[in-house]
């Protein structure tokens, strides 16, 4: 390294520029120097006219790059060299205003669509639901989240300039998803391969264009294409130009105003934030979220037979390959295709209607009182005795939860009566991987044998770890007399049973 160039970097560092603007004003002062090969402090104006002059005339740079050149080789004589002037006229072509190839909300909805990592995915929705930088977006931090407040705290954006943006409710729930998801310490969405370092911005803008091309997008323009589409739709929706530009982080009101072009009668709005990313209308679109959803699970060594087949169902649902019919208007003679359902017992568009009618049912039961929401997970280590004797490991799960509510319940010291339980059985976790649990809606009160109610006492209706410890005596000694009795009889290894049950009872489980 020459101490001119040492000199510089420590000019930049005293006056505080960013790792961006060292890059790119050393780049400039390299480009001079090989130009001319020679050191630049043996440069006169008159040189650095006629390298301008190259600049324009030879290479054909744009009014904005050299402008760049510019305040890089003022920087270098005035605050380093410490030259009185830089006396150098910049004449460039008229620079052409063209439009830039705004995003419709079509689009939008469709890119985030063919998105199908679910963190990329957040990062596209935080830019245009919130205006970022894809900057901004890679170097946010878990603490930076108010969900309280509704708010965001971009820090260190674009001129290191600090600034709170606000969070609708939509994006507040994806948030609390991405976290139990990932749950991330730090950095919001940090490097695979350094979970210490923030995720590289090469990272977002690759996914962002290969989204843009699945969803047959077109339109010229990166990821910031976001940050333009929230602007747009904002104002578009009535959004105040003095708000946005709070929102969006500009200096001068000049540069928010760029937005106002092309978007015709605009209209008052309170401060009330607007939610674009839930008036996207992805709610109406199930159909393409799921399946985009679906296929990164459709991977032959990560699923069964008969959860591929259930996957492949669900992608199929009300789509071409089930086949359907064309309604017609009579007046208008409007078409649209109306596909067919795969009627799977596991498909959320099928089963909706029976859904709701059995939640209608059960509405129908509740007493009104308190409820608690109790969960019994069966250990992981037990998953493979499920594939081979479901039947009996889940009978032994619904029975085993429920002995262990109604011996907490008769307790005299705790409720002294008869309770009552609604369980749903889950086979599956979110991932599509094999999690047993039993989800028990629980009445916060025993009827005792005096025909009285007998009401819970505090918040919580039972000890976690002694409901814990007694779920899991109960289980293991239905598992030891089930294997006794021969029904586990395809768990074929000598002293399988009792190592496995012995290694259960010293573990905790969750409930």
């Amino acid at each position: 390294m020459t101490a001119l160039r040492q000199k510089m970097i420590e000019a930049m560092r005293q006056r505080g520029f960013a790792q961006r603007t060292h890059h790119t004003y050393l780049m400039v002062i390299t480009d001079l120097a090989c130009y001319f090969h020679r050191s630049p402090d043996t440069l006169r104006t008159d040189d650095l006219q006629h390298f301008f002059h190259h600049l324009v005339q030879e290479r054909g740079l744009s009014d904005a790059s050299c402008r760049v050149y510019l305040y890089g080789v003022r920087f270098l004589y005035l605050h380093v060299l410490h030259w009185p002037s830089v006396e150098v006229s910049l004449v460039v072509p008229k620079t052409p205003q063209r439009i830039p190839e705004l995003l419709t909300r079509d689009e939008v909805r469709r890119i985030l669509a063919a998105c199908h990592n679910p963190k990329h995915r957040m990062m596209f929705e935080l830019c245009y639901g919130c205006g970022l930088r894809v900057s901004e977006v890679c170097h946010l931090r878990v603490s930076d989240i108010d969900s309280q407040r509704g708010q965001l705290r971009v820090a260190q954006g674009k001129g290191a300039k600090d600034r709170m943006v606000l969070l609708t409710a939509t994006l507040i729930d994806r948030l609390r998803d991405d976290w139990r998801a990932y749950r991330p310490r730090t950095w919001l969405f940090p490097s695979a391969l350094f979970p210490d370092r923030a995720l590289h911005l090469s990272a977002p803008q690759r996914a962002f264009s290969k989204a843009k091309q699945r969803a047959g997008v077109e339109r010229i323009g990166g990821i910031h294409n976001l940050r333009h589409a929230y602007a747009t739709h904002v104002l578009e929706q009535g959004g105040p130009v003095h708000q946005l530009q709070r929102l969006l982080g500009h200096r001068s009101v000049q540069s928010t105003m760029r937005y106002i072009h092309w978007l015709p009668g605009q209209q008052g709005a309170g401060q009330a934030p607007i939610d674009l990313v839930a008036s996207l209308e992805v709610a109406m679109a199930k159909t393409a979220t799921l399946q985009q959803a679906l296929t990164r699970f459709l991977n032959p060594a990560g699923l069964d037979r008969q959860r591929r087949r259930v996957c492949h169902h669900l992608l199929a649902c009300r789509t071409e390959a089930m086949g359907g019919m064309i309604l017609k208007c009579t007046d208008c003679d409007h078409t649209q295709p109306h596909y067919f359902g795969c009627r799977d017992r596991h498909c959320p568009q099928c089963q909706g209607r029976a859904m709701h009618q059995w939640a209608e049912r059960q509405q129908a039961n509740i007493l009104p009182v308190r409820y608690y929401h109790v969960v019994f997970t069966l250990p992981h280590s037990l998953n493979g005795w499920v594939q081979l004797h479901p039947e009996v490991i889940h009978r032994l799960l619904f029975k085993s939860a429920w002995q262990t509510l109604r011996t907490f319940g008769r307790d005299p010291k705790r409720l002294g009566g008869e309770m009552g339980m609604s369980a749903v059985l889950h086979t599956w976790g979110q991932n599509l991987s094999q999690h047993v649990h039993l989800h028990c809606l629980v009445p916060g009160g025993a009827l005792g044998d005096d025909g009285r109610w007998h009401g819970a006492r505090s918040h919580y209706l039972f000890p976690v770890r002694a409901l814990s410890r007694h779920f899991r005596g109960h289980l293991v000694s239905g598992l030891r007399r089930a294997a006794t009795a021969g029904e586990l009889h395809r768990v074929t290894r000598p002293g399988d049973v009792d190592q496995q049950l012995n290694t259960l009872m010293a573990t905790e489980w969750v409930v």
